[in-house]
């Protein structure tokens, strides 16, 4: 799990590191984390049972991947920390409204947003 969640991170800060451009200083990246798949944890890396989505908070996943420091300036928040198949309207409106606010900002050049599988696609389809 250590390693999905390594690669997806950096793969998602390079995506933005690369739009930044060749500025001299590094792009500011936001996480905004709501639990899930990503933040799943369980007694060891194999179990299948036992396992809890949104147990890992925003900064443990940011740690997890000390290399991202050398890619972008990065900075996390916790909007929620549930199984992505307890999504609701609520929190998805107080994720686009934070991605908004943070998008609008000049020290912002990107939002990376981390859940479940269950919301994949309806999280895009929604902001």
């Amino acid at each position: 799990m250590k390693r999905i969640v390594r690669s997806l991170l950096v793969v998602m800060v390079v995506c933005f590191s690369a739009l930044a451009g060749a500025a001299e200083k590094l792009p500011h990246i936001v996480i905004l984390a709501t639990g899930g798949t990503i933040a799943g944890s369980a007694a060891a890396n194999t179990q299948t049972t036992g396992y809890k989505a949104g147990a890992l908070g925003v900064d443990t996943l940011i740690n997890a991947v000390p290399e991202l420091k050398t890619l972008a300036t990065i900075s996390g928040e916790q909007v929620a920390n549930i199984g992505s198949e307890n999504m609701t309207s609520d929190v998805l409106l107080t994720l686009s409204h934070r991605v908004n606010a943070l998008l609008a900002r000049d020290d912002v050049n990107g939002v990376v947003i981390t859940h479940g599988t269950d919301t994949l696609d309806e999280s895009p389809y929604f902001l």
